[in-house]
């Protein structure tokens, strides 16, 4: 037995010793190439952002932001205006797109290949119904720890409640049987402060709908399916139809006694007081390009492992790299349960997802 301890051993020092080897890349450096991307709206005035590409063994994770460019917009085949940098890599305008408008762009820099991309506004999906019902599902102490340097001990307080919640949904919209459509559902979440300040993040939030079972998959390792971060889908299995997405997701908020709340204290101190917080649901119409775009994203998000085959993320810039893409949108903001975040003493319990 000890024979052959041994000679594992020996193999496995050779095999990790291999593993110290460096591996020379005999291909060849591709040119840079320009970098563009931008996802049109008629919320906002047309705006892209511009680097160079980066050779994928160069060292270092930042890419080069383009600060010298032409870059101008068409509409519907007839110039429109020159886009000006205002820094960090971006070019707007003040152009605000309309539904149906063909907008391209094309943008030249010195000693990078001119590019250029096209795409079509969307309409804006046709909403029906927009939705919610909250739930109470636990409610727990919420706890104060404080330290007393007479005793040595911890004096722990109960200072208010947590509240754990679901946020049920439904949207319902009717799409369009003429056209080949795409969508995805988007959820932002706010808090704002007494004191001014305020959070604003998106939420993944897990759907279990047909719509999206045609890319939603399985991790094998514990047979559950994977979050989908963008929530996109296509009418490949609703065209023409009235449909109704619902689902739902949880969310803690906690609230203070009245008597701390309302006397200022070093305990009501030791919180940020939540004035106000809101979550907005999105339904948006998007282009096939950033359909296909998100498509990639998402395969590339959930092909985990070392040796998984590469993802290659869709582009449709002619000439470059990078997305072209437009979407419009319906949505609607419901105001949550007031509430506190986490103190430098506090436990038990939080005020933002």
């Amino acid at each position: 037995m000890k024979k052959i301890f041994q000679i594992s051993l020996f193999v496995l020092l050779i095999v990790f010793t291999a593993c110290k080897n460096d591996i020379v890349f005999n291909g060849s450096e591709q040119q840079e190439m320009l970098v563009l991307n931008s996802m049109l709206s008629p919320d906002s005035v047309v705006k892209v952002h511009l680097t160079r590409s980066k050779f994928f063994l160069a060292e270092g994770n930042r890419f080069d932001t383009i600060t010298n460019a032409n870059v101008n917009l068409y509409v519907n085949d007839v110039w429109k205006e020159q886009l000006h940098y205002t820094g960090d890599g971006a070019f707007s305008g003040a152009y605000l797109p309309k539904a149906n408008d063909v907008l391209r762009i094309t943008a030249t820099s010195a000693g990078l290949e001119p590019v250029q991309s096209v795409v079509k506004m969307v309409n804006a999906p046709d909403l029906l119904l927009l939705d919610t019902v909250f739930k109470n599902t636990e409610i727990s102490p919420l706890l104060q720890y404080n330290f007393d340097p007479l005793t040595g001990k911890s004096i722990i307080d109960t200072v208010g409640k947590n509240y754990h919640r679901n946020l049920d949904y439904r949207i319902r919209f009717t799409d369009n049987p003429l056209t080949k459509n795409f969508y995805r559902i988007a959820f932002m979440f706010k808090t704002t402060f007494t004191n001014g300040e305020f959070a604003q993040t998106g939420l993944i939030v897990d759907i279990d709908d047909m719509v999206f079972n045609d890319h939603k998959q399985r991790d094998p390792l514990d047979d559950h399916y994977q979050l989908l971060p963008f929530l996109e889908f296509s009418d490949v299995l609703i065209n023409g139809k009235t449909y109704e997405i619902k689902s739902k997701f949880s969310y803690y908020y906690s609230v203070l006694n009245p008597e701390i709340s309302k006397v200022p204290s070093k305990k009501a101190k030791s919180f940020l007081i939540i004035d106000k917080q809101e979550v907005t649901v999105e339904l948006h119409e998007i282009s096939e390009s950033m359909y296909l775009y998100l498509r990639s994203k998402t395969a590339e998000s959930q092909n985990g492992g070392y040796f998984a085959e590469p993802v290659q993320i869709y582009t449709n810039i002619e000439n470059g790299i990078g997305i072209l893409g437009a979407y419009n949108k319906q949505a609607k903001t419901f105001v949550l349960p007031k509430g506190v975040t986490y103190g430098d003493n506090f436990y038990g319990g939080y005020g933002t997802w």
